[in-house]
């Protein structure tokens, strides 16, 4: 078998996940808010558009993760150079520490994916730098993880469009329900710790599988603040 790699809920016709991080500026939360909610509502029409997670590294407040849903790599190319798409990056740069943006991207191709990423309490990413003829065997470990009985969700992977021998993973920790949940009434940390932890302990099991097969560039956990 050849990536994608696809767990459980995440199946349907297919999706390009892009993966990005990035420190956040020294503006007050409340702007943070009011920039990010314009640009989502701007993206959230996007003809190419699904849609947009918002959330931040566990432990690390000051860096945000954004998981956008697309429809297609072919789609997404022939879109982005267009007036409509790079009317927002000017926004995106407020949002961004410039002395020490910290900012990383992956998009990765999930054909017989679900249309969106699913629901999740929290999230979990790791990307692996694996040469291209070590890949298979990363798909074989991946689908011998018995991710079920770690409460995952879904789990998702494929070779990154920027750099094809980097791999990224990543998954969701516990039900969409209480995801959706959180939407509603969550601000408080704390009572979202207990699955922060069970999933870096997750995390630690897959790397020390992972970790033969090449090199962990990036590994954490990231917990969903806003949906669109």
């Amino acid at each position: 078998m050849t990536f994608p790699f696809l767990h459980t809920a995440d199946h349907g016709p297919g999706r390009l996940t892009e993966v990005a991080t990035f420190k956040r500026s020294a503006i007050t939360t409340e702007r943070y808010n009011e920039v990010f909610e314009s640009i989502a509502g701007i993206i959230f029409k996007f003809p190419v558009s699904r849609q947009l997670l918002i959330g931040s590294k566990a432990g690390e407040a000051d860096i945000s993760v954004l998981v956008g849903d697309w429809t297609s790599a072919e789609e997404k190319d022939e879109f982005e150079p267009g007036e409509q798409y790079q009317s927002v990056k000017p926004a995106f740069a407020e949002l961004i520490d410039e002395k020490d943006p910290k900012f990383t991207c992956h998009h990765i191709i999930l054909d017989g994916g679900a249309e969106r990423t699913p629901a999740a309490a929290v999230y979990a990413v790791i990307v692996v730098k694996t040469p291209v003829d070590k890949q298979a065997e990363l798909y074989s470990v991946f689908s011998s993880m018995r991710l079920g009985d770690a409460d995952v969700t879904f789990a998702a992977a494929a070779p990154s469009r920027e750099d094809p021998e980097t791999v990224v993973l990543y998954c969701g920790f516990t039900n969409g329900a209480l995801a959706h949940a959180r939407l509603q009434t969550v601000r408080d940390s704390e009572s979202l710790r207990p699955y922060v932890l069970a999933t870096a302990h997750l995390l630690d099991k897959m790397e020390e599988t992972i970790r033969p097969l090449g090199q962990i560039e990036s590994s954490y956990t990231a917990t969903l603040m806003r949906l669109f």
